[in-house]
């Protein structure tokens, strides 16, 4: 049989006390059915459930004062010290509690256990990561392909470089080979012009009597003709120019003839010392004689006539006229102007005294060749000065 050892009375107090002592604990009990076992047991079973020795303790020693039949003198004070004391542990439970208080406590006190709220965590978190994962691998996929562009640019970037620098390395070899093949040809060239310069250097036309170049004898492989009235003699290989030139001053106006031709050597020497000896009997030395004579009279050897193709061509009526004067005629001026077209060049013109060694001769005309001439003439270049650009001195 079953004994309640509190009255009616007193268990109802005790049951509002815990009613009122599980609004102030949050965290009571772990779970909904061990809170709804001692909303239902007994007094008897309060202090298994709070699990408290001293509690259980207090309440066998009121059962006890029961049995010893000291009930109605204890009941009302050994209660209430129980009740007291069942106060005084669920606060020291609460406090403890609220010391421990986290986020689980906050979401307990709304009935929600924390495995529940765990597992809300793990969802979220997996939800987190499905969402965020695919960003994150976007995200790094777009690096990637940004990284990769780049790459791609620099590689670009460095090709491109390289194939510059590779073209620009091949036009200079293609330059420094075009620059090496125009050299070569103009070597080539060169060598070409100065063995056709040579060839006409050594031409019968080009042929010198001079100081630089003094024949020693007779000029031998010519042949020695007669020409015109006055029985002058010329290089056979001339007259058909002579007749030319002639032809061309006649039709000009002007009446052109040749007064001096060809000399021998025995010739130019007779006439060299003929003039030494008249300046040796005007007061001069032998040595000094020589000097004078040679600005007048060319020395054997070194005359223009000894060659065949120097003549003097005056114009009728100015046969004994001086150079100056001569040079002032309309003829004269006219040959200068003409004489080229037909292989004649002015022999020793004037300026050029130091050069040729004699002094200026307006009438002193000798036959190079039209090509010779013309080049000759355009240059300004007198015989001398000719002869020596083509051996390439």
């Amino acid at each position: 049989m079953e004994f309640n050892y509190f009255t009616p009375k007193e268990q109802e107090e005790i049951a509002k006390k815990k009613h009122k002592n599980s609004h102030k604990s949050h965290d009571a009990y772990d779970d909904q059915e061990d809170s709804e076992d001692q909303n239902s047991s007994d007094s008897n079973d309060v202090y298994a459930s709070k699990g408290d020795l001293e509690s259980q303790e207090i309440y066998e020693n009121v059962v006890e004062s029961k049995e010893n039949d000291n009930y109605e003198g204890q009941i009302d004070e050994d209660n209430m010290e129980f009740i007291n004391i069942l106060d005084e542990l669920e606060e020291t439970d609460s406090d403890e509690d609220d010391n421990e208080e986290s986020v689980f406590s906050k979401i307990d006190c709304r009935g929600i256990s924390r495995k529940a709220v765990i597992v809300v965590i793990i969802i979220i978190a997996i939800i987190a990561a499905i969402v965020i994962m695919p960003m994150v691998i976007h995200q790094k996929y777009v690096w990637e392909r940004e990284a990769s562009s780049d790459a791609a640019v620099s590689n670009e970037s460095l090709e491109e470089s390289m194939r510059e620098t590779e073209s620009a390395a091949q036009a200079s070899k293609d330059a420094e080979e075009s620059i090496k093949a125009s050299e070569s040809k103009a070597e080539e060239a060169k060598q070409e012009t100065l063995h056709h310069n040579q060839e006409i250097s050594a031409s019968w036309d080009m042929i010198e009597a001079d100081m630089s170049s003094p024949m020693t004898g007779d000029l031998q492989g010519a042949d020695i003709v007669d020409y015109g009235t006055g029985k002058m003699q010329v290089d056979s290989r001339i007259t058909s120019a002579l007749d030319s030139i002639i032809s061309g001053a006649k039709d000009a106006g002007y009446n052109l003839k040749v007064t001096v031709g060809y000399r021998s050597y025995k010739d130019q020497k007779v006439l060299f010392d003929k003039k030494v000896s008249s300046l040796v009997a005007s007061g001069l030395s032998q040595d000094d004689a020589q000097k004078k004579a040679s600005e007048t009279v060319s020395e054997p050897g070194t005359s223009d006539h000894q060659t065949g193709l120097g003549v003097h061509l005056i114009s009728s009526g100015y046969e004994k006229a001086s150079a100056e004067k001569y040079a002032k005629t309309d003829c004269y001026k006219w040959l200068v102007q003409n004489a080229s077209k037909y292989g004649f060049i002015l022999r020793y013109p004037e300026g050029k005294e130091d050069i040729t060694g004699a002094a200026f001769e307006p009438w002193h005309f000798r036959y190079v060749g039209k090509e010779n001439a013309e080049a000759m003439d355009k240059q300004g270049l007198c015989l001398e000065e000719y002869i020596k650009e083509l051996k390439g001195n």
